[in-house]
């Protein structure tokens, strides 16, 4: 640059960086050429991941430190370069083992309380007549990454008694205006059954018995068996309490009161069901009040192949119209040999500008394997062309070849989409936990603002 003046310069470098780094592609500022590893042994589970208020971002999953040993939860915390943040546990991890030889307990879910602490929520299993018979499980660790003494009798973990909710497990966990802990998943009360199963949790870990009378409640939506379990939890502007899962089969919604009673004023007698949504596998709560399901549809004409999907509805819990095609917008990769793929959405987040970011993956070539995929919709449920290539994307970590990458939870930081996800090679080869940081132009924006 010498000889330019530095206004020049300055302008130059942005505009090769603008060149090389597309919007939504991984910046290749975070962590090592774009992602960073967790320390994982050997990952199982779907990683979750938050960012706290300085910009640190905190993850979790299971994780089986030794081939003979059982899984434990591994939670981790990264700075905002990628970066360990060596503050954290034990050299920016915590394990939590439960000392259960040959036994899966994993992190589902994670949250942070306004003091920085940080709840995880999962399942704990335990032996069994044969089997693992798996229980929900809370836990809390202090800001330093040690479990908090304070929480649930000072052992800082709680395991739900069968006399809650019998066999389950955690899926989601969200923080309320009041501190309060609210978990959800599914509950197993009888062979071939699971319903939505939710609770709520004092400060201190203990049931909230303003909620439902116990803390704790179950809602099913069929006379007959299904399974019928909550993905995500969230509480909307009202302060109510907005559960999205799938019931035998169907997209499903349901909202709470304060107290745990089912809303009368959402949707049929508090509960919406999508026939033909997308499923649950990404949920959002957009700054208009209006909820957002994301995970895949079939393909036009073709049942063997699927593309990401969003469904939008309104605060009543009816299917938004202006939104994608009578509600649903569906986006197609079509990757493999030949032309489609199962294509589907993980995660999905709204931006400060309103537009939503869908991740998940993409298979290609011979359907074997998965492709990190993303996809960011206007308002109206259109792709944005000034996203990726005509508003999709897609990458690979190239841990190994042919890569199997996928994407499972994403959160914001600022104008930057953190993603966490695995990334390495199908068919029994080894599979990397991995976090992220994609490219966005609300950052080139906010350096002009």
């Amino acid at each position: 640059m010498r000889g330019l003046p530095a206004a020049v310069a300055v302008f130059f470098s942005l505009s090769l960086a603008c060149a090389y780094a597309a919007d939504g592609d991984p910046d290749p500022s975070f962590g090592s050429g774009g992602m960073q590893r967790f320390e994982a042994v050997h990952a199982y589970g779907e990683p979750a991941v938050t960012v706290d208020a300085d910009g640190r971002i905190v993850v979790c999953d299971g994780d089986q430190r030794d081939i003979a040993t059982d899984y434990d939860l591994l939670i981790e915390r990264f700075n905002a370069d990628g970066s360990p943040d060596i503050t954290f546990g034990v050299g920016g991890e915590t394990t939590l083992s439960f000392d259960d030889q040959g036994i899966e307990d994993l992190c589902s879910a994670i949250a942070l309380q306004q003091d920085g602490a940080i709840v995880v929520a999962g399942v704990r299993e335990f032996p069994g007549f044969g089997t693992r018979d798996p229980y929900f499980l809370v836990a809390r660790l202090t800001a330093g990454g040690v479990l908090d003494a304070t929480f649930a009798g000072g052992a800082g973990y709680t395991v739900f008694p069968y006399e809650v909710f019998g066999l389950g497990g955690a899926t989601a966990v969200a923080i309320d205006a009041s501190g309060r802990i609210i978990v959800a998943g599914g509950s197993q009360p009888d062979v071939g059954n699971e319903d939505f199963a939710i609770a709520r949790l004092m400060p201190d870990g203990t049931f909230d018995a303003t909620f439902s009378g116990s803390g704790s409640e179950t809602i099913g939506f069929f006379s007959s068996l299904s399974y019928d379990y909550a993905t995500h939890v969230a509480t909307d502007a009202e302060g109510r309490i907005v559960l999205a899962g799938n019931a035998g089969g169907e997209t499903a919604l349901v909202r709470l009161l304060d107290d745990g009673t089912l809303d009368p004023t959402f949707g049929s007698g508090g509960s919406a069901l999508l026939p033909a949504g997308p499923g649950s596998q990404g949920f959002v709560i957009d700054h208009a009040g209006r909820l957002l399901v994301a995970g895949s549809v079939p393909a036009p004409n073709d049942n063997q192949n699927a593309d990401f999907a969003a469904a939008r509805l309104l605060a009543d819990g009816s299917l938004d119209t202006s939104f994608g095609n009578g509600g649903i917008a569906s986006i197609a990769f079509d990757l493999a040999d030949g032309g489609g793929g199962r294509d589907g959405a993980s995660a999905i987040v709204e931006q400060s500008d309103g537009k939503l970011v869908l991740l998940g993956s993409a298979e290609y070539g011979d359907l074997m394997y998965n492709r990190n995929a993303a996809a960011r919709l206007l308002d109206d449920g259109t792709l944005d062309p000034s996203f990726g290539n005509g508003g999709k994307i897609t990458f690979a970590f190239g841990l190994a070849m042919p890569s199997d990458d996928w994407l499972s939870g994403a959160a914001l930081d600022g104008g930057h989409v953190i993603v966490v996800g695995r990334a390495g090679q199908g068919e029994g080869g080894i599979v990397d936990d991995i976090v992220a940081r994609l490219e966005s132009d609300l950052v080139f924006r906010a350096t002009f603002e």
